[in-house]
């Protein structure tokens, strides 16, 4: 995963939790038991080099149809202050505010552990800062070109979330 690419990022900073967010279809913890049914780009093969790496240091939830995961939202980056929140919802379950209802549950996650949500996007993704927003972040600075690494773990990896 060394895809380095050239693109405007949005970056957005916590605020609080609105009560809003909860999808009308269960969430549940990425586990070995339904990570391999998770598809997509913005997912924790994105991010992380194997599902082991992200199964022993990431954290993530995915909401559920069945078999199907129609939504996810897991730890991009981990550092000892925060953890960047990727999200990805299945174009079938889009607009049913799925991707809300997982990425809030990454912020009460978060939190839990003492660190900070984060949340960045393309400027090209309106979708996603539409998502960030639903969710309680609020827009802090929209950048010039910045290097999007995608292979985060070189950078960020830390043990914190299995302390």
């Amino acid at each position: 995963k060394s895809d380095i690419q050239m693109e405007k990022r949005v970056e957005y900073k916590y605020d609080k939790l609105p009560e809003l967010c909860k999808p009308n279809l269960p969430i549940e913890q990425i586990s070995a038991d339904n990570i391999a049914r998770i598809h997509g780009r913005i997912i924790p093969s994105f991010s992380w080099d194997s599902n082991d790496a992200f199964l022993e240091k990431g954290i993530g939830y995915v909401a559920v149809n069945g078999d199907k995961i129609a939504a996810v939202a897991f730890s991009g980056a981990v550092s000892s202050e925060e953890i960047d929140i990727g999200v990805e919802t299945d174009s079938d379950y889009r607009n049913r505010g799925l991707a809300a209802g997982v990425a809030a549950k990454m912020c009460e996650a978060i939190i839990a552990l003492g660190t900070k949500p984060v949340w960045g996007r393309s400027v090209q993704n309106i979708a996603s800062g539409k998502t960030a927003e639903k969710v309680g972040f609020i827009k802090d600075r929209e950048g010039k070109n910045n290097l999007s690494i995608h292979s985060f773990w070189d950078y960020y990896t830390t043990d914190l979330l299995h302390k």
